[in-house]
């Protein structure tokens, strides 16, 4: 037992190397080695880059990593998996090296602390961005070719403080304890949509105790050796039961009572409107036929009117024309009398 105990102390404080080793890499000392296309390096004054007492050099960098998805493809590109660039999307630079400079430049060129030294040694700076982009914690590298779009998602869950500045790994002073196990999972009870108590509906009582439960198993065998008296005990028990309407219940009734008035009401409102239609067409109609008889009525007494006047020109062209002819009748009688008495005068 005793070797036990301390097999898992050995682990724990190997683990705890292993996370001092982690975030030791997370500060920059100007005697590290050059990483891979940068420019070679120059002598300058020895200084660190407290990343985890100065949270506001993280904040920028995860702001420009948030609005530039292009450079977190380069950075974060992982086994042959590349996205599709949109149209006028172009990274900062063409390699990784070029990028940590630009973001070495936005953070520490205008920065109080930091840019005398950064001018005077650019090349460290750009490798303790790089240093702390692609050690352990929040930029870490993907695992696998799934993770590689942590860097491209929305800018509302990379600038939230708590995911920037919260999650900081702090060096454990002494081994820590074995995390707790998780809580169970469980299912809720569903609640019954009615109360309704089956025992009660078929004449058995609720067993309360084990000699109740064999009473009511014997109930049960007897029953169902005596139809009869079954079924003379469910009529009963059925007619004795009352089932109390629960809130549930009542709720539900309630619900549908408001539903059927509802659908009252607007079938009632429906018909108003559709009586109120009818009743216009009607007077409409009514209108339309009131006008084509007037019509027809002007109609008739014009026809009449210019009946009658073809009429009466005709009867007076007639009389007119019988007049003319009685005219013409006397005067070739008078005409012929005065040759008669001319005549007669000659020969007397």
């Amino acid at each position: 037992m005793p070797t036990a105990l301390q097999c898992v102390h050995r682990s724990a404080r190997l683990r705890a190397n292993t996370r001092v080793t982690r975030a030791s890499s997370m500060t920059m000392d100007l005697q590290e080695s050059p990483s891979e296309g940068l420019p070679p390096e120059t002598s300058g004054p020895r200084m660190s880059i407290q990343w985890q007492s100065e949270h506001a050099l993280t904040d920028i960098l995860v702001n420009y990593l948030t609005t530039h998805p292009t450079d977190c493809r380069i950075l974060f590109y992982f086994k042959g998996k590349k996205k599709v660039a949109l149209i006028n999307d172009t990274p900062s630079n063409r390699d990784k090296g070029d990028i940590y400079g630009v973001i070495a430049h936005l953070i520490f060129a205008d920065h109080i602390k930091y840019s005398s030294a950064y001018h005077q040694n650019q090349k460290k700076f750009s490798n303790s961005v790089s240093n702390h982009i692609t050690s352990a914690g929040p930029f870490s590298a993907p695992i696998d070719d799934n993770d590689d779009d942590m860097m491209d998602t929305d800018a509302g869950t990379h600038t939230s403080p708590s995911w920037a500045a919260g999650k900081k790994h702090q060096l454990p002073s002494s081994p820590s304890p074995p995390p707790q196990p998780p809580h169970p999972f469980e299912m809720p009870l569903k609640s019954p949509a009615s109360f309704y108590d089956s025992r009660a509906a078929f004449g058995a009582q609720r067993p309360i105790s084990r000699g109740g439960r064999c009473k009511a198993s014997t109930d049960m065998s007897h029953s169902m050796s005596t139809p009869s008296l079954m079924t003379r005990n469910t009529t009963t028990s059925l007619s004795d039961y009352n089932m109390s309407p629960t809130p549930q219940m009542s709720q539900q009734t309630s619900t549908g009572s408001k539903k059927k008035k509802a659908k009252s009401d607007v079938a009632q409102q429906i018909d108003h409107v559709q009586d109120k239609i009818e009743s216009l067409h009607s007077d409409t109609r009514s209108h339309h036929n009131h006008k084509q008889e007037c019509f027809l009525v002007k109609l008739d007494t014009k026809t009449e009117h210019h009946r009658n006047m073809r009429k009466y020109e005709y009867l007076r062209s007639a009389r007119e024309h019988e007049a003319s002819l009685a005219t013409t009748n006397h005067q070739r009688k008078q005409e012929k009398k005065d040759a008669e008495i001319r005549l007669r005068e000659t020969d007397i």
